[in-house]
């Protein structure tokens, strides 16, 4: 654990950085190593952490921001990738010889790159991506992939038949550590071709615009839990950086309804989740440890009996009131919000003055001081099933306050549910829809100053043209926050989760970057596929939280 002074620093917590995460590595640390032993050249400081700016003995680096080498051109250029011709399906290297003369730029013929989608961003430990694309109206079934990479003589070159490719270890590992946060360039070339012979019919062509794609200087910590419809309704684990999902926590709970309305604690060590008490016959909270999954210790009679109380949940934490001596939660109860202190026993109204409606799908600002919730005029089970508009209220020491809708996420003649308030206090990322509160295919992230003003679709929203889906239409929902940032420069990085049912019919988990630069102006990028995941069940509420499995 890091000190604030730390440069490179994930802070976490509170608005300013209550708890600091070191910058985590990029690659494994033999790995990274061996790089270092050899020369890996920019990207890298004298303490070995990637990005820095204190590597003064590389040359070509002038550190005038924080990102090393900011010089546009590198002054070192390595050859990693030169010689090599990478194979996939059935292709032989004699087949190059087809793409020897280069490819005609033709945008009809041309295969078509799905993914990555333009401008990608991918955190420093993300895993090893699959690359897609179609045949395009030539009919290819014979490619060439080529990556350039600003550090390297050479680009990444892969022959393959197949419609897609994975980096290996090698090869991913060199594309992120080369040229964090520069642009690298894939270029995409297709031939029709006779594969028993390796005669080429027609071809080979190319798309006349590259994509562009960037890997980030540095990582995305913690692990993603999330709910599915699989194993009767359970929660499962996926660590960032690996791609490997694992069985997390599950109850008998009628078919598993809503055990995954869930967050997680800001200290990492307890999740909070809805979930169905058979002794009531509703929905209730409970409390658990991670490490053994028992109940929250030393949790008071009085809020274990509230907990078993039928239509409470949506359970949410604040770092500014959670602590060792008396941890709070804000819940959803009978169609309004409770303050409730776990050790105390303490419960009291978080009142909405002035709002006439109920109130549901709490999210509580990280230093405390708001609540963000939905106002609607029919809950149940701690979602809104009717009119549906963002608010906040202070929380007033848990007795609530003056309640005022939210501007830029009240409009009445639209549908805004599941606040969710950024890290550093200063969004508030919402659901949008034209038809319902929730479960539709309308639905879209949308992005809004904390304090109201003019509301922000994000790019995350679109799926790959190429494939023929249009958002609104693709049901994306449910936006969670990673539970930290990242500065670089003027800069401020987030990843926000969502649940969409974009590309595989059922919804599944996506992250998307987002970008504030020193201005306020929001950049986000495309959502990237949590790895993984069972395409065949339904993925929802992907809650980011820092604990280790």
């Amino acid at each position: 654990m890091g000190t604030a002074g730390e440069r490179g620093c994930i802070l976490l917590g509170g608005p300013r950085g209550a708890r600091v995460f070191p910058r985590a590595a990029i690659a494994p640390n033999l790995v990274l190593a061996g790089l270092l032993a050899h020369g890996c050249g920019p990207g890298f400081g004298q303490d070995g952490t990637p990005g820095d700016d204190d590597d003064s003995a590389v040359p070509g680096d002038d550190d005038s921001t924080p990102v090393a080498d900011d010089d546009s051109t590198p002054s070192i250029l390595y050859d990693h990738f030169c010689g090599e011709l990478r194979l996939g399906g059935s292709a032989q290297a004699a087949w190059e010889a087809a793409f020897a003369a280069g490819a005609t730029p033709d945008d009809t013929l041309a295969p078509v790159v799905v993914d990555p989608q333009r401008e990608t961003r991918y955190p420093g430990n993300w895993p090893a991506p699959t690359w897609s694309w179609l045949p395009g109206g030539g009919g290819a079934n014979l490619y060439l992939l080529e990556v350039d990479v600003p550090t390297e003589q050479c680009p990444l070159r892969v022959l393959t038949t197949e419609s897609s490719w994975v980096p290996d270890t090698e090869a991913w590992t060199w594309l992120r550590l080369a040229a964090p946060d520069l642009p690298l360039t894939l270029r995409l070339s297709g031939a029709s071709a006779d594969l028993s012979t390796g005669t080429v019919a027609a071809g080979p062509w190319q798309a006349t615009a590259p994509r562009t794609l960037v890997a980030l200087s540095f990582s995305a910590p913690g692990r993603i839990v999330y709910w599915t419809t699989s194993y009767n309704g359970a929660l499962i684990s996926v660590q960032l950086g690996q791609t490997a999902p694992v069985y997390f926590w599950g109850y008998d709970n009628d078919g598993g309804r809503c055990v995954g309305c869930h967050t997680g604690t800001p200290d990492g060590l307890f999740f909070a989740t809805q979930i169905y008490q058979p002794a009531t016959g509703g929905y209730g909270v409970e409390v658990v440890r991670i490490s053994d999954f028992a109940v929250y210790p030393g949790i008071h009679g009085t809020v274990s009996n509230f907990f078993l109380y039928p239509d409470t949940g949506w359970p949410a934490a604040s770092p500014a009131f959670w602590n060792e001596t008396d941890p709070r939660l804000v819940v959803y109860n009978n169609g309004h919000l409770k303050s409730v202190g776990l050790v105390s026993g303490v419960l009291t109204d978080v009142t909405a003055s002035g709002d006439p409606q109920f109130q549901a799908e709490p999210s509580w600002s990280p230093d405390g001081h708001s609540v963000a919730y939905v106002s609607c005029n029919s809950t149940a089970s701690s979602l809104c099933y009717g009119t549906a508009d963002i608010w906040t209220v202070p929380y007033g020491d848990g007795y609530g306050g003056a309640a005022a809708a939210l501007a830029g996420a009240s409009d009445p003649s639209v549908y805004e549910s599941f606040p969710a308030w950024s890290p550093d206090g200063a969004w508030i990322a919402f659901n949008r829809a034209s038809d319902l509160p929730h479960g539709t295919a309308q639905s879209e992230i949308w992005l809004v100053p904390s304090a109201g003003g003019g509301a922000l679709r994000l790019a995350a929203n679109d799926p790959p043209a190429e494939l023929g889906q249009v958002s609104p239409g693709v049901g994306n929902s449910i936006p969670k926050w990673a539970p930290g940032w990242q500065d670089i420069g003027s800069d401020r990085w987030f990843f926000l989760t969502f649940s969409s049912s974009r590309t595989y019919g059922l919804p599944q988990v996506w992250i998307a970057p987002l970008r504030v630069d020193g201005a306020g102006q929001v950049s986000s990028y495309p959502a990237l596929y949590l790895p993984g995941q069972d395409p065949s069940s339904g993925n929802h509420i992907p809650v980011w939280m820092l604990s280790d499995p």
